[in-house]
């Protein structure tokens, strides 16, 4: 059955209400035994193992708390054929150097996860103050990636104009470069000013 409520704050919550009030029941029914149990105990009917007892409490109330355990989707969120995306691991590495700071992240091999489609990035670079820029401007994305750096104020490098990588910054003696390296699977990466700051702008798939 597809899942295609929209996804807003009515869902969210009409669904954990759903939730809590099926989850409640649910565990209600599994306690039954454990409360008829600790009653005839109550009666010197039978005797109770407290151990056995305790699990059996802790099994019977987890279940309210692992409601989302299959695929992501639990009971409300079925009837209301709403569905949360699937979590998935992304690896993120910071390197820090005397001189630089590297970071990238990988997506590892996942069960039940053979391909995805890559339609953005939203990393960023915040540059202070207004140093000089030295770029390789762009028209496109088809390109030899070989051709003349032009040198100019940040705030002179007309917006979403695309900068080839590695741009450099200079400070006035004090020099600073933003370029990538090792990709594997992955777009190549191009560089727009929006105010002071650089954002990536993925390269497409050429058609």
């Amino acid at each position: 059955m597809p899942f295609a409520t929209t996804l807003n704050t009515g869902t969210r919550i009409v669904s954990m209400l759903s939730d809590h009030f099926i989850m409640t029941i649910i565990v209600m029914i599994i306690s039954a035994p454990w409360f008829i149990i600790l009653i005839m105990a109550d009666q010197h009917m039978v005797v109770v193992n407290d151990l056995l007892m305790s699990i059996y409490a802790a099994a019977a109330f987890s279940v309210y708390f692992n409601k989302d355990i299959y695929l992501g989707q639990s009971i409300g969120k079925r009837l209301l054929r709403f569905k949360v995306g699937l979590r998935r691991r992304v690896i993120f590495v910071v390197r820090v150097f005397n001189d630089g700071v590297a970071f990238r992240d990988s997506i590892p091999v996942q069960a039940g996860w053979e391909a995805y489609s890559l339609v953005d990035e939203g990393s960023t670079f915040r540059v202070s103050g207004d140093p000089m820029v030295m770029a390789s401007y762009r028209e496109g994305f088809t390109t030899s990636h070989e051709g003349l750096y032009v040198k100019k104020r940040l705030s002179e490098v007309r917006e979403d104009t695309l900068m080839d990588m590695p741009i450099f910054l200079d400070y006035g003696g004090v020099y600073a470069a933003i370029t990538e390296a090792r990709l594997v699977d992955y777009a190549g990466m191009y560089l727009i000013r929006h105010g002071d700051v650089l954002k990536s702008e993925l390269s497409p798939w050429p058609y």
